[in-house]
């Protein structure tokens, strides 16, 4: 009898397949803030120069299934969360057209649960983790390391990291496409759950779920907006603006362009 291949290759192949679904030349709210050069490559329609490997696909995968996981539990809890994966445009000019032009959302690395909803011309689409209150609040589902969570616990908001102010902006971005549609969008709720706290709360004592409110910032709003457009700048110029960080940054280090952007691998 011939064995067949590992259980460990078979998911490492299947988590490098998972990677390599996603198109080049995607841009969504998410990304809101990230690298604008990086976010330039993107529109350019360039492959990633370093696309996720099996640990970050992991990383990835598993944030996906804790949504999942906290959703599930605040609706058993009592709480009604409507417009799960729920489609939104944020719309940043009708002169952005050429670059964000009329198209249909397709599927992402997760499947087909974004498939189909129109994106009207000059906008960049995003999808909620879902809403309280039927539009009124914005739920944001994470899975947060120890650090991330004492930062919350300690401040009552993400930490004024890289990614602490890429989060903050998303959520800002998906609040702003809301409001355009005539929903209320008071404010986001980002619903932390601690990765230690399986270990007793791990080295700080942390509760195992935390809750931070992040207001609407129409000023923050705007940069959005701004930021959406600059990226719309660098494809219609064809070329991508001067590097806003260094290499040992934050953006840097875990950027999918990275050995583009600065001419080889570290």
């Amino acid at each position: 009898m011939t064995k067949t291949k590992t259980c460990v290759v078979a998911v490492e192949e299947g988590l490098l397949d998972l990677a390599g679904e996603r198109e080049p030349g995607r841009v969504g709210l998410s990304s809101t803030f990230r690298c604008l050069r990086g976010q330039g490559y993107e529109a350019l329609g360039l492959p990633q120069s370093d696309p996720p490997d099996a640990g970050a696909m992991v990383a990835f995968e598993t944030g996906h299934a804790m949504e999942e996981v906290v959703i599930r539990a605040m609706e058993r809890g009592g709480l009604t969360v409507s417009d799960r994966q729920r489609h939104v445009n944020l719309f940043v000019g009708h002169d952005c057209a050429d670059v964000f032009p009329a198209r249909v959302c397709e599927a992402d690395a997760g499947g087909a649960r974004h498939c189909g909803a129109d994106i009207p011309a000059g906008c960049v689409p995003g999808h909620l983790d879902g809403t309280l209150g039927r539009g009124a609040v914005v739920v944001d589902a994470k899975a947060y390391a120890e650090c991330g969570v004492k930062k919350l616990v300690e401040d009552g908001a993400p930490d004024d990291s890289y990614f602490g102010k890429c989060q903050v902006g998303q959520l800002t971005a998906y609040l702003a496409a809301l409001k355009a549609e005539g929903e209320p969008a008071e404010y986001a709720k980002i619903v932390a759950v601690n990765k230690a706290a399986s270990k007793g709360g791990g080295r700080y004592k942390l509760p195992a779920v935390v809750e931070v409110d992040i207001d609407y910032d129409p000023a923050l709003a705007a940069e959005a907006t701004a930021f959406w457009r600059a990226v719309a700048a660098q494809k219609r110029a064809g070329a991508v603006i001067d590097r806003p960080f260094t290499r040992d940054s934050l953006a840097c280090r875990y950027c999918s362009q990275e050995s583009r952007c600065w001419g080889g691998a570290r």
